[in-house]
């Protein structure tokens, strides 16, 4: 039965009119929305479903053309607390996968600070048709990256200009997040939004570097190591020093993420430890007219 139910989910996933999609939720991202989606829509993503969180800033502004192209579609989708935030979260991706199974082979289920970056292709698909054409599912390694110092003005795009990251070797970067194939996950069981139970685990996911995952039951065993030999996620999660300063410490000192403010001071330093540029010249090379048009203009 599991082997009928495996050939049915790669059989669906073969059939799909898109290949690859990304579902989001975001509050007051305004700022950073469009070059997020002109990137990765530079990288093959065909469509986006959003989850309003109850944001107050600007975002349909942002948006509007987006929604009016039919590249975006958006839903209000509030948490009751912030407590309740990985809940809502993990609800909006279930929302999501139910809208992608029959339509698109590919979802990716990232944050608005995440980049994916193929390391060997073009495109997303690309990499996921050339090198993990036998999972169903990917958990992407983030490569942390923090401010260096730098500050970023308002409205303008950060990826060519925020380059400094973590070492190898820091532990957060053996976290993730998912690219799956909907019809391959069992969306009732979804319990957390790095990665998802599937209906048949045994070699369904794959790391970044092609090698089959473990599995036990609805949780996903990970090594602590950092793989990114054909695709990795570029986490911007303290973005630029005044969005560090301004919004990240104000949530820390109010009692607010992950490890609370001693852990969020010690990742502004470890996060700014080295440089890496791979993601700015992974499109000056391969998408140039891009570059020219969206990060040229604001090189200093």
């Amino acid at each position: 039965m599991k082997w009928i139910l495996f050939c049915l989910c790669l059989l669906g996933s073969t059939l799909q009119a898109r290949d690859l999609a990304i579902s989001s939720l975001f509050k007051n991202e305004a700022p950073f929305l469009r070059e997020w989606i002109e990137y990765h829509r530079m990288v093959g993503v065909e469509h986006f479903w959003l989850y309003n969180d109850n944001s107050t800033d600007n975002w349909q502004e942002v948006l509007d053309p987006y929604i009016k192209e039919g590249l975006v579609e958006v839903f209000y989708w509030p948490a009751a607390s912030r407590s309740d935030y990985v809940g809502t979260q993990c609800r909006a991706f279930r929302d999501a996968l139910n809208r992608a199974a029959g339509n698109t082979a590919w979802v990716a289920l990232i944050d608005i600070d995440e980049f994916l970056l193929p390391m060997r292709n073009k495109t997303v698909p690309e990499c996921l048709k050339e090198h993990f054409s036998e999972a169903r599912a990917v958990y992407v390694s983030w490569r942390n990256f923090g401010t260096g110092s730098v500050r970023v003005p308002a409205n303008e795009p950060f990826l060519g200009k925020l380059s400094a990251c973590s070492f190898r070797g820091h532990p957060k970067n053996s976290s993730g997040k998912s690219i799956v194939r909907p019809t391959c996950v069992r969306y009732e069981d979804i319990w957390y939004p790095h990665h998802f139970p599937l209906i048949e685990p045994r070699k369904g996911y794959m790391n970044g570097d092609k090698e089959f995952m473990c599995c036990e039951g609805i949780d996903l065993k990970t090594d602590g190591k950092h793989h990114d030999k054909y695709i990795r996620i570029n986490h911007y999660v303290l973005r630029d020093e005044h969005f560090y300063e301004n919004v990240r410490l104000a949530r820390a000192k109010q009692g607010f993420g992950d490890g609370g403010l001693p852990l969020l001071l010690e990742n502004h330093e470890l996060f700014s430890k080295l440089q890496d540029k791979k993601l700015i010249e992974f499109i000056q090379k391969n998408h140039p007219d891009k570059y020219e048009a969206i990060w040229k203009p604001y090189e200093k």
